[in-house]
């Protein structure tokens, strides 16, 4: 409801300001919120924008929805797709290097997914269908520290499967051009949801009919130990603080170095 952002600039952009704050109130108006604060500076030194907000709300006690209440037997829902963020950051990123490999039209599609990197209007849609035990938003590290998230906060574990969760086309061929994996590559765009069986098909048909693609893509489990991804392949991927990091700064340093 309430919006306090801090806007570091570098010097040169001076500008910009005008139409960042344009392209925020417009983003705040479509949420019936409020800037009510902020810090706005030019920073020497920096060569691009960083923007931090703080985001203040209420809510009834009773649909107060948290990283944590994940219980035994639930589905997992994903909205839209994995590593969406990710493959547009590529995508704008490695555009010289990614243009003589991949179709113009491809690298378009990709470089264009950051507009699609909110999740606020699927949460909506998803509490205003069902009951949700649980909802997480995927960042750094992809789907699998998402999901990895999601096990902790709760004291669970999960299996969910790869063949299950839908792979933008655009995303396949950008990632496996520069070696990244699509489940350990930054996801925001996506949105977890978990949910008891009966209001699983209650949410899917809603973001369905409102055009949001979603898939259940799994289950939480009693044992916190058990931390499964199937990959297509069939093998499993056993999902721990120790074996995922973000493969988004691996693949940027090798391919920039060169």
């Amino acid at each position: 409801k309430w919006f306090l952002p801090v806007v570091m600039l570098p010097p040169e952009w001076e500008d910009k300001v005008e139409e960042i704050f344009r392209d925020m109130r417009v983003a705040i108006d479509e949420l019936d919120a409020y800037i009510v604060g902020g810090h706005t500076e030019f920073t020497p030194g920096l060569n691009r924008p960083i923007i931090s907000m703080t985001a203040i709300g209420e809510v009834e006690k009773s649909k107060y929805i948290v990283t944590g209440n994940c219980r035994p037997g639930d589905d997992i829902i994903l909205t839209k797709g994995v590593a969406i963020e990710g493959t547009s950051i590529i995508a704008n990123e490695l555009y010289e290097y990614l243009k003589r490999k991949i179709d113009e039209k491809i690298l378009v599609k990709a470089r264009s997914l950051s507009k699609q990197i909110s999740v606020v209007r699927e949460a909506l849609l998803a509490v205003e269908s069902g009951e949700v035990h649980a909802m997480h938003d995927p960042t750094e590290g992809g789907i699998a520290n998402g999901l990895l998230e999601l096990a902790l906060a709760s004291g669970h574990g999960f299996i969910v499967y790869e063949k299950s969760m839908n792979i933008l086309p655009e995303t396949e061929i950008v990632l496996s051009c520069v070696g990244a994996d699509p489940l350990t590559t930054i996801s925001s765009g996506s949105l977890l949801i978990v949910s008891p069986p009966s209001s699983t098909e209650k949410i899917l048909d809603r973001l369905r009919n409102e055009g949001i693609n979603a898939t259940k893509i799994g289950k939480i489990v009693e044992d916190p130990a058990t931390r499964i991804i199937i990959r297509k392949n069939g093998e499993e991927m056993q999902v721990s603080e120790e074996n995922i990091s973000e493969d988004l700064w691996k693949v940027l340093g090798k391919i920039l170095k060169k």
